[in-house]
């Protein structure tokens, strides 16, 4: 598998679709070095308040697509990283066959919009999600499944807002979206999305030297 801490794409500019390898963990060029967008993401949404001695009041919300119909994710009850009490395996060692959603969204607001019991309740529900995953599918003529990529995020994913004021430096994007733990199985059409932490394929290094590992199963 390869593993990933967390990914991030930033959207700098609203309507606008940006695409993201998950693979590689980076933007597509030539934004980034990825090379395929198995997702693409784009924001929409207002920002008032641009005086930096103003607090702003964002309402943003992030569509989540994919480029190939049979693409998508599928969810799984997920759990807290706050030391919340449970079993460390948190996934089964196999991704499903079907029932994967083609479309996610995702609200990233701040300000005003932040002191509703609504807004709560949703960044409650968002950290106790996890998806797999199914990209890069490619079928045959009477649509049976040929290729694929399966993998698995632990989650959470959210969008955050990039804040342009009361901030030093200001923000250069609208909204970010991040994603945690993410493991992609490069092996084609193999739906085993099991870990081993000593055997990431993606060497990544910490600012010591020392390998970057996924700490959970």
């Amino acid at each position: 598998m390869i593993f990933h801490r967390t990914c991030e794409v930033q959207l700098s500019e609203k309507s606008k679709s940006y695409g993201y390898d998950l693979e590689i963990g980076d933007t597509v060029a030539p934004l980034g070095k990825g090379k395929v967008a198995d997702i693409e993401v784009v924001i929409d949404g207002t920002r008032t308040g641009s005086d930096i001695e103003k607090d702003q009041d964002i309402d943003f919300v992030a569509s989540i697509r994919f480029p190939n119909p049979l693409d998508g994710f599928f969810e799984f009850p997920s759990q807290l990283m706050d030391g919340a009490k449970g079993s460390a395996l948190l996934s089964d060692c196999m991704a499903p066959e079907n029932g994967y959603q083609s479309q996610l969204q995702r609200k990233a607001v701040w300000g005003t919009a932040r002191a509703s019991a609504a807004y709560w309740e949703y960044e409650h529900a968002v950290e106790r999600k996890g998806y797999y995953f199914r990209l890069r599918t490619k079928t045959d003529n009477t649509g049976r499944i040929i290729g694929c990529h399966y993998g698995k995020i632990y989650g959470p994913v959210a969008l955050l807002p990039g804040l342009k004021t009361r901030v030093n430096p200001p923000a250069a994007y609208e909204a970010s979206l991040r994603l945690g733990e993410v493991y992609f199985n490069p092996k084609p059409n193999d739906r085993n999305v099991e870990c081993d932490t000593k055997a990431n394929l993606l060497k990544k290094t910490d600012e010591y030297g020392k390998p970057i590992l996924p700490v959970r199963p």
